[in-house]
């Protein structure tokens, strides 16, 4: 079940999946080298998005007087479009289907508010977006703001 160019995994020696199972790990590689490939056409753009949220400056020459002031933008816009989606409530609840589904459904939204509360999971969220989608936003706003 290798891809093409590539030699079978040596883990086939001990597990032999089914059709199915073939057909489900076919779609994971052949999803996972999609991924790759599209990852790899921003590869070059990087380093250039991270030094514009890091409001990276050349360092200035020893004879350079003027003031080198940099106003970081793109944290700015970043962190504030983080604070908003934080301050929605992006709890999950679940929705009866039908009115015998109305007291279980009340129960499993108990159990989420309760799950969510202890686990502190607004906090957890922000720090998710934080390192993942802040990530993302510098990427798709990094690409707009030096195009413009």
């Amino acid at each position: 079940m290798a891809l093409k160019g590539q030699k079978e995994p040596a883990i086939r020696k001990i597990y032999r999946p089914d059709d199915q199972e073939r057909k489900n790990l076919r779609h994971v590689y052949e999803r996972k080298e999609e991924m790759s490939d599209k990852r790899a056409e921003f590869s070059d753009k990087w380093d250039d998005w991270e030094k514009q949220w890091d409001s990276y400056r050349l360092p200035k020459d020893v004879d350079d007087w003027r003031s080198n002031i940099y106003i970081p933008l793109t944290a700015s816009i970043i962190e504030s479009q983080l604070a908003e989606i934080i301050d929605l409530d992006l709890m999950p609840w679940v929705v009866e289907r039908g009115s015998e589904d109305a007291s279980q459904a009340a129960v499993m939204n108990a159990i989420l508010e309760y799950t969510w509360d202890v686990s502190k999971s607004d906090l957890a969220l922000y720090e998710i977006l934080i390192t993942d989608a802040g990530e993302e936003l510098i990427t798709d706003l990094g690409e707009n703001i030096l195009v413009s």
